[in-house]
This record gives structure tokens, sequence and C-alpha cells, in this order.
């Protein structure tokens, strides 16, 4: 089984300051610059008992550059923050994809702060303050 985590609002702390205007100006910065919302040592926990993954969305509207540097600045996040958890998927998709169909593990558990995408989900969803549930 595995866990899958959103990673805008549930790892990363995305949504401080001018992060919607520095995304519309395409800046990298509040994907470079977001605080841990999720402690390591609770990763690590939960990877002794299950497999870790990643899906995120990119943001509305990036273009193909934009994109790619959105999926560098996230995949260096991680790596910054978590250096010791090794997600077995990490799906970083267009904006409006559904996450159910990018999840190899169909019965896999999500883990995301939008209510929005624990409703789209076929199996198990949590917010992420309900982890030590799990």
């Amino acid at each position: 089984m595995i866990i899958y985590f959103d990673m805008d609002g549930t790892l990363a702390d995305l949504y401080k300051g001018e992060w919607l205007k520095d995304i519309n100006n395409e800046d990298t910065r509040p994907f470079d610059e977001a605080a841990k919302l999720i402690p390591e040592e609770v990763l690590s926990e939960l990877n002794k008992k299950y497999d870790l993954g990643i899906i995120t969305w990119l943001p509305r509207d990036a273009n193909k550059d934009y994109g790619s540097r959105v999926r560098r600045s996230k995949m260096e996040w991680l790596k910054k923050h978590y250096p010791n958890i090794n997600f077995k998927e990490t799906h970083m998709v267009i904006y409006g994809t559904p996450k159910k169909y990018v999840a190899k593990d169909k019965q896999g558990i999500l883990v995301d702060d939008e209510a929005r995408h624990r409703d789209n989900w076929e199996g198990m969803a949590i917010k992420p303050e309900d982890l030590k549930e799990l």
C-alpha cells in the first residue's frame, strides 16, 4: 500500500505572502521558499509501514517552460526538506488532472489539504492533520 501526499498546502506551506502574484509572474519563489508542514520524522515512521508517493499539480495555465521550472523547484524542495525519504512515485501533473488517474496503487491513501481532491479519490483520503490515525 502507498500513501500519496499532495505538496502545496499539505507538505509545503505554499500559500504565504505574494504567492499568487509570483505564480502569475511565472516565478518559482513560492515553491523554492515554502516552509515544511509535516516533519520528516512523521514520514519516516509512516515509511516503516507504507510506501510513500507524491501527486501534485503544476500551477494553473503553466506553459511548458514554467511547468518544467516548477517541477525542478518541487523536486529540489523535496530533496532539501525530506532528504532521507525515498518517494516510490512522484507525479507532478497538469493542473486539473484527477489525482486518481495517475496513482499506480488504486487502493492507496491520499493525504491532501483540499476537500475536492479527497472527495474525488476512490480509496481512503484524509486531511494532513489526520495522519495520526494511520
